[in-house]
């Protein structure tokens, strides 16, 4: 037990540094320093179930990725025991701070259609205001992406006034059963979060139909984006609806993260231009392009996402 305290305690956490050295569970690896970043994520990795295996997904994997493709510099505060998971971050160049675990959030995903029944199997532990690296808490953009009840609300107040703060926050409206079927439940401190957020995200299942939640969450956010599938996306602005943004027809070959990988070219696209009609047509070809493929293959690079606006 005194070698798990150990580990608790250590405070700077990479995948593939040179001078690391594998420790086994709970934290998997050690560095001395953090790669300075401008696109932070905060959530768990996720082992999403396919067939018989899985692969990498969750939010934070999914936002990490985009962002990297899209040429910023991500870095990832999760909780997981898997280094599959870590090597995916360590593929993509992606620096991660792993607070300390004994377990990997799990998900299976039934598809419908587009309809998703979600399955949770196993959680990671939450994620604190300690595990915010005090070098990170500059990043200019910060991605708030739970997907199990596992950020602390208090992390947003981590982050300086002039800080971009995007927030996913599908995983404060779900709880689970015993069957560990995943359910809708109100965003219990949605207003101690939302006066922080530059933007939020949202998708009509993450209310499965409740809509004095959906209200009370666009009305609260200086810009709300509902993503809709093949319909493309909708606009509110201080809880006023506006425009439309039709989808680009696209083949799919799987769905899994494209409302994530969406929010993240919707983040970035409108931290540099504060254009929301360019953010949307942008995250609409970046998404799109996404789901033409299996898990992270799909994510377009972006001067490939680019070559699509007219």
């Amino acid at each position: 037990m005194q070698e798990d305290s150990d580990f608790a305690n250590r405070s700077e956490v990479k995948l593939g540094c040179s001078k690391s050295k594998s420790l086994g569970s709970p934290i998997l690896f050690i560095m001395e320093n953090l790669d300075e970043i401008d696109y932070l994520v905060i959530g768990h990795v996720v082992r999403d179930m396919v067939g018989g295996g899985f692969r990498p997904g969750g939010t934070a994997t999914f936002a990490a990725v985009t962002a990297t493709k899209l040429g910023y510099k991500a870095g990832v505060v999760t909780s997981t025991n898997d280094p599959q998971l870590l090597k995916t971050l360590q593929d993509n160049n992606i620096s991660a701070y792993i607070a300390p675990t004994t377990s990997s959030t799990t998900f299976e995903n039934i598809y419908r259609g587009t309809t998703r029944t979600q399955k949770i199997t196993d959680v990671a532990s939450p994620i604190r205001v300690e595990h915010i690296p005090e070098k990170w808490r500059k990043a200019p953009i910060v991605h708030l992406g739970p997907v199990a009840q596992e950020l602390d609300t208090a992390i947003s107040e981590v982050f300086p006034p002039e800080a971009f703060i995007g927030i996913t926050p599908q995983g404060w409206l779900r709880k689970w059963d015993s069957a560990n079927i995943v359910s809708f439940q109100p965003w219990k401190k949605a207003s101690e979060i939302l006066t922080r957020a530059s933007v939020v995200i949202i998708s009509p299942e993450d209310f499965d139909g409740n809509n004095k939640e959906f209200r009370k969450i666009v009305a609260n956010a200086p810009f709300a984006v509902v993503t809709l599938g093949d319909n493309g996306a909708l606009l509110y602005q201080e809880g006023k609806k506006g425009e439309h943004f039709p989808a680009r027809p696209t083949q799919v070959a799987d769905l899994t993260g494209a409302g994530d990988i969406f929010a993240t070219a919707f983040f970035i696209r409108f931290f540099e231009t504060s254009d929301y009609r360019q953010a949307c047509k942008f995250a609409n070809i970046v998404a799109s392009l996404s789901i033409e493929d299996e898990g992270i293959k799909g994510i377009p690079t972006r001067d490939k996402a680019e070559s699509f606006l007219t």
